[in-house]
């Protein structure tokens, strides 16, 4: 699975699915056309290549999030761990370290937040800081870059009370996600993949 300037191409079953990480940001349908555009360049670059973590990598950093939101850590047991997937970018033909995504299908059982043994699986996407980004019961062309996450599916379910210090973490993050996209479409601008009405029109939506 590969990314070019933030857009995916993962094989499944000999197909490229495509995605925008700055589209989870974007409500406005006509910069959404306009961007397309810049995916129709990334499938060009599709290829294979190698990512920083592997699947090993990978359980062990979503048990560690799971351990670390729920509820009631010590019920957790995991069941199964299946469908291992990944994204890297490239620009320019060379890979950029730093910025692999994650998906992989995991079953386990953990109480509830009213302390009810129950099973749980879906797809957890993790981001390369291996933070867990998206949880979702069937795999859509998402490869993380949700800010605030998209987990309410399991954290509804299991999760602690957040604290402040978690509040705090969150919105760094954003902060953090919020200039990587913007240095992401100012290369692609000066690459000549969008028109610099474009990259002004986003610009103005992250300032918002």
């Amino acid at each position: 699975m590969i990314n070019y300037i933030g857009i995916t191409c993962p094989p499944l079953q000999d197909l490229c699915r495509l995605h925008i990480q700055v589209l989870y940001l974007i409500k406005n349908m006509k910069l959404k056309k306009q961007i397309f555009l810049l995916t129709l360049v990334g499938i060009i670059a599709c290829q294979d290549t190698s990512p920083d973590y592997q699947q090993e990598d990978i359980e062990k950093a979503v048990k560690s999030w799971i351990l670390k939101y729920a509820k009631y850590p010590q019920s957790y047991k995991p069941q199964s761990w299946s469908q291992f997937d990944f994204g890297v970018t490239v620009l320019k033909g060379k890979k950029v370290i730093g910025e692999d995504s994650y998906s992989i299908h995991h079953r386990h059982s953990l109480r509830n937040k009213d302390s009810v043994l129950i099973e749980f699986e879906a797809y957890f996407i993790v981001e390369n800081d291996l933070d867990v980004n998206v949880i979702e019961k069937e795999r859509s062309l998402s490869i993380g870059g949700a800010h605030p996450p998209k987990t309410s599916i399991w954290t509804d379910l299991f999760s602690r009370e957040l604290t402040q210090t978690d509040s705090l973490y969150f919105k760094q993050k954003k902060k953090d996600k919020l200039r990587q996209l913007t240095d992401k479409l100012r290369e692609a601008k000066e690459n000549g993949f969008i028109e610099d009405s474009t990259f002004n029109e986003l610009n103005q939506y992250f300032d918002q």
